[in-house]
């Protein structure tokens, strides 16, 4: 895998886009792993997240609310990062938890717990590539399993001529 230093523009989420996850270095404050290369950032990932919502034309509470109301999902809620292009992720933890990454499915294999450490699981990506993550794999499952839901109900949503901002509306 290739490694870029610190960038300082602006990071743009895209279909590469696999992992975002919160570093503890001081020259960065997060690690973005593509399908072929990893790129550090000075923004932390909740940024890198909430900059793309923005772009794509809603805050990043709006499109969880949204899903908590077509869903009744409330905690670790799925969010439409860039709808149009079919790029949803999930947070591993509350999003303004500073231990949160935020995971995009498409990209995932499976997820195993770690053997030797029930509060980790390891998720395997389709490119090879498998990466510990502090949480335990029951939960990074479930918000796996949940996606196909959020997309699908979402998607219905939009096409129907919604917007996120219809939640405060109903």
């Amino acid at each position: 895998m290739k490694f870029f230093s610190v960038f300082k523009l602006p990071y743009k989420i895209n279909k590469r886009t696999m992992l975002i996850m919160p570093s503890r270095s001081w020259d960065y404050n997060s690690t973005v792993i593509e399908t072929n290369k990893e790129i550090r950032l000075q923004d932390c990932p909740l940024e890198i997240i909430q900059r793309a919502c923005n772009t794509g034309g809603s805050t990043m509470e709006e499109r969880q609310m949204a899903i908590t109301y077509l869903t009744g999902i409330d905690g670790r809620v799925p969010t439409p990062i860039l709808p149009r292009h079919n790029i949803y992720a999930f947070p591993t933890h509350m999003p303004y938890h500073y231990e949160c990454c935020w995971v995009f499915p498409e990209h995932i294999s499976k997820i195993k717990p770690n053997k030797n450490n029930h509060k980790q699981s390891i998720i395997f990506f389709k490119n090879q590539l498998s990466l510990f993550v502090d949480v335990p794999a029951v939960i990074l499952i479930q918000q796996l399993n949940r996606m196909p839901r959020c997309i699908h109900r979402y998607s219905n949503w939009i096409k129907a001529g919604h917007t996120d901002s219809d939640v405060f509306i109903s």
